[in-house]
């Protein structure tokens, strides 16, 4: 069973940057692995092997959609931005940013504001004055307040959309990094095929979650 969790991902990062340390260490002996892991399949197509194309074809999808998922990020925040200024009246930055998360959080100035002195009281209950430096240190310097439950509910979906997106994108990073990794380790797993006189058929499947190569000997 996989873990989908964010440990999960991260462990699952950490081993891939695990595999191209090991991999970059290989070049110092051998040098023509370099291509293959700048250009994915670059091994494939000099030699005039099929599977070059499947690591050009998967590079291009990949970074088409990285591309297309960040134009419809940038798009989403401006209508998001537009959005804000008409139904909570304040102009938030260009750029995602914290003010952007207290915004989403309270339906209007005064709500957050009331949800930091509970959250003073809890920290300095016999402390007034105390209570009072918290919030004027933690208040945002800017003013809104949303027309209604359903406008603000709306915001909400929509950055739920957003970081979505963004989580989308960093998949997508991450299997660019494994295209190129899975091209490298098939630079090597081919060179020991051939050099041990092996009859092989090597094949790659790059999936989201794991990269599985298959070999098939023929007898």
């Amino acid at each position: 069973m996989r873990d989908h969790s964010p440990s999960g991902r991260i462990r699952g990062g950490r081993a891939i940057l695990a595999k191209l340390l090991i991999l970059l260490s290989v070049t110092a002996n051998d040098p023509g692995l370099v291509p293959s892991l700048l250009i994915p399949g670059f091994h494939e197509f000099r030699r005039g092997g099929k599977r070059g194309y499947i690591y050009a074809v998967s590079e291009a999808v990949i970074i088409s959609y990285y591309g297309i998922s960040s134009y419809e990020r940038r798009t989403l925040l401006n209508y998001s931005r537009s959005y804000v200024f008409e139904h909570a009246g304040t102009l938030l930055p260009t750029s995602y940013n914290e003010s952007w998360r207290v915004v989403e959080s309270s339906i209007s100035y005064e709500d957050y504001v009331e949800d930091l002195y509970r959250t003073a009281r809890q920290m300095y209950p016999d402390d007034p004055a105390k209570q009072d430096e918290y919030v004027e240190m933690s208040k945002p310097n800017y003013y809104w307040n949303w027309d209604g439950s359903q406008s603000f509910l709306e915001f909400q979906n929509l950055m739920r959309r957003y970081r979505g997106i963004g989580s989308r994108k960093t998949i997508a990073l991450g299997l660019i990094v494994l295209n190129h990794l899975a091209s490298g380790i098939d630079y090597l797993v081919s060179k020991s095929i051939k050099s041990a006189g092996l009859d092989v058929d090597l094949k790659t499947y790059l999936g989201p979650q794991e990269l599985t190569m298959s070999l098939n000997y023929r007898f």
